[in-house]
């Protein structure tokens, strides 16, 4: 049976908040959701986040998003983090920063707003497929595009159609702050195809199998048991 996750909805502020998300993403059909802060210092309080998503039937994940300005501050940020969180991300807004995150087996997702969707390159593609790092795209930034869609769109997609045929996943989520920018993940995977026009039934790849993926494989590097990839500990 396919397992829907949204894997990027901003960090409720309550646990009221909590409680409302929680309701819609399982009427939505989602099965798992990754609760996104900006900063180490938003994230607070997840254990009591995580029992009230569960108690709604929804897997809630913590996921940070980083925003560096520049290669050196990005390690900065990985090396303080990444343990902390079962997803971390970084929006890429210089080549600098992209180029290092996209060979860094640290970073699971890459977003490209803006004009930064130029980044998305053949050396980024290369860089990406050896770490295994996913190109991602969120509802809500799309949105806030306006005019620019149509422009950012025709890069994307030939960008993205590059990606893919080197075997680079592709991750959509809705980048929800409340409620209301919530979708179902049927309506956010036929988005997708339609904007990105991608085969039909792939749209559904990005908001299960490829995001699951992701979340199985952290779960597993933030296990007691995990050394680094391919070496992990016997507990007898």
């Amino acid at each position: 049976m396919r397992r829907f996750i949204d894997l990027q909805v901003h960090w409720p502020g309550s646990l009221e908040e909590a409680e409302l998300l929680a309701s819609h993403l399982r009427k939505l059909g989602f099965k798992a959701v990754a609760l996104t802060a900006s900063k180490l210092e938003e994230a607070e309080n997840r254990q009591t986040l995580k029992k009230v998503f569960e108690e709604k039937g929804v897997e809630a994940l913590s996921r940070l998003n980083l925003k560096p300005e520049g290669s050196r501050q990005l390690l900065e940020a990985l090396r303080a983090c990444r343990r902390s969180f079962e997803i971390v991300s970084v929006i890429c807004l210089s080549k600098q920063v992209a180029r290092q995150a996209a060979k860094d087996h640290r970073v699971d997702t890459l977003l490209f707003p803006g004009r930064a969707v130029r980044l998305m390159d053949e050396a980024e593609v290369e860089l990406a497929r050896s770490s295994g790092v996913a190109f991602e795209f969120s509802l809500s930034m799309l949105l806030n595009l306006e005019g620019r869609l149509p422009g950012y769109l025709a890069e994307a997609g030939r960008n993205v159609k590059r990606a893919l045929r080197k075997g680079i996943r592709l991750v959509f989520s809705s980048g929800a702050s409340n409620i209301y920018g919530l979708r179902a993940p049927r309506d956010l995977a036929a988005t997708v195809e339609t904007l990105l026009e991608l085969p039909s039934g792939f749209g559904l790849l990005t908001v299960s199998k490829f995001p699951m993926e992701i979340v199985e494989r952290n779960k597993a590097k933030l296990s007691r048991a995990f050394i680094e990839p391919g070496v992990r500990l016997v507990l007898g």
